[in-house]
């Protein structure tokens, strides 16, 4: 048996839906001695994983017929490696997080050389593992964490793309971004310009929260649901500390998003008007009439608050249901770039990604599991 070695290989990622699904794949190492080649062994005495397919699951480098060090595995953009005793990659186009991977933003096309937040929630965050932890993919690192949390809360695997973040409200549970502080690329006011975008499934037409930026004085930012006189509205306040500006979709319009999956988007175009004229809102990809409560906002509404998603803690304001998807620009998006977003027809990923390992195990088979997670 061979001690102290050390295996090489690569893994291409490509924008494809993964052919690796299931149970995870383990590929092991073949016991041979220091003289023996691992290659020279008669075909026959190996043996092709019955959940792999050759040319759709991996790509046979060495034309050995059957999955070997050196060949290419096509992988989703989200995977974990484990059991190695030690591993080191060189990463293209890959962003590694706590404990898996997934292909790097590309920040240098518009809109997303904007873009300060994405959750997608692809990543189980409830697993004792995770700590509740929801990354985020954009290269701000506004990671936040599920607090207050008891099941059924946590990670859902059927959300509108992937895994999304679900929510009962037994107990004022949210994402609150950062380590529960203050996250300065998340904090607008009156002069700026930001879009706030997400996929929403509420289970009830009880008002919510979704979306807020408050403090305990209620200053600051929230986009919110409404079910009023028979009508579904989107709502979203600006406050300062003693004014605010305060819309919603008039009665012309549903914005819906109760037991169907809705995606809604709000655009702030920060100007000296500091009037409800700088608000727009967007539902499944159009823009939406408003009705005007409150018409001026004469302060600063930037406060040390935490960003959270699913509710306002400090008002015990809680969602229920699913959401997914979250986004946030710090610029404001034009009906094109959300339509495109919308339809999912705007490209975020650099592509292709790969990484290289090198890996070590010090005793026993160089043992490799990989998992693999919906792409997106």
């Amino acid at each position: 048996m061979v001690t102290n070695k050390t295996n090489e290989g690569t893994a291409d990622l490509e924008e494809v839906p993964s052919a690796l699904e299931g149970d995870p794949t383990s590929i092991d190492d073949e016991e041979f001695s220091d003289t023996e080649n691992p290659r020279s062994e008669s075909k026959k005495n190996k043996k092709n994983s019955p959940e792999l397919i050759l040319g759709k699951d991996f790509i046979d480098a060495d034309e050995s017929g059957f999955l070997s060090l050196g060949d290419i595995l096509i992988l989703d953009p989200s995977y974990n490696i484990t059991n190695f005793s030690s591993t080191l990659s060189t990463d293209v186009n890959v962003t590694q997080e706590g404990n898996f991977s997934h292909l790097t933003i590309d920040d240098s096309i518009s809109p997303w050389n904007s873009l300060v937040l994405y959750m997608p929630f692809d990543h189980n965050f409830s697993n004792p593992s995770a700590n509740n932890k929801t990354y985020d993919y954009s290269s701000a690192n506004n990671d936040g964490t599920l607090v207050n949390a008891t099941l059924p809360s946590g990670h859902n695997i059927s959300g509108f793309i992937g895994g999304a973040l679900q929510l009962n409200n037994l107990t004022a549970d949210v994402v609150e971004v950062v380590d529960a502080g203050d996250s300065p690329s998340l904090s607008f006011d009156r002069n700026q310009t930001f879009t706030i975008m997400f996929w929403a499934n509420k289970d009830l037409t009880s008002g919510a929260n979704i979306i807020s930026k408050r403090d305990m004085t209620s200053i600051g930012y929230d986009i919110e649901y409404e079910f009023t006189g028979g009508i579904h509205r989107i709502r979203v306040n600006l406050r300062d500390s003693d004014s605010r500006i305060d819309v919603q979709t008039n009665s012309s319009y549903s914005a819906n998003i109760v037991n169907k999956w809705t995606h809604v988007a709000v655009v702030f175009n920060g100007s000296t008007n500091y009037s409800a004229d700088d608000i727009f809102i967007y539902v499944n990809g159009t823009e939406h009439g408003k009705s005007i409560n409150q018409n001026k906002l004469d302060g600063s509404f930037d406060n040390d608050a935490p960003f959270e998603i699913g509710g306002t803690s400090a008002l015990n304001s809680s969602y229920i249901g699913e959401l997914d998807e979250v986004m946030v620009f710090n610029v404001s998006l034009n009906s094109s770039e959300i339509l495109k977003i919308y339809q999912n027809q705007s490209q975020r990923f650099k592509n292709p990604g790969t990484m290289m390992f090198n890996t070590t195990t010090t005793e026993g088979y160089g043992k490799v599991t990989v998992e693999t997670a919906n792409w997106q």
